[in-house]
């Protein structure tokens, strides 16, 4: 772990969410390449509390979560376009 990376106690801590929040937004799909260790455990850097921060604030407007993904979409469609929610999306019904 670098200097400039925290785990996921110290992101809760740092954004005043709780971890299990931390965890459901990776898995949810709006947290998007979140490092990890050898170890595999989660490693935040600055710029994912940041995005932390912007789904928070859009989360107080009361938009839903879903719509922050697409968000996130145009900042980083590579990302997006390889992501479990994306595909699950596209499977024909």
């Amino acid at each position: 772990m670098t200097s400039d990376e925290l785990t996921i106690s110290e992101a809760a801590e740092r954004t005043g969410l709780t971890r299990h929040t931390l965890r459901y937004y990776e898995r949810d799909g709006l947290m998007l390449g979140v490092g990890r260790a050898g170890s595999g455990h989660r490693r935040y850097s600055e710029r994912d509390l940041g995005w932390i921060e912007l789904i928070t604030k859009l989360r107080a407007t009361g938009m839903p979560s879903y719509y922050a993904g697409a968000i996130d979409a145009c900042e980083s469609p590579d990302s997006y376009l390889s992501s479990p929610r994306l595909a699950a999306a596209s499977v024909p019904r």
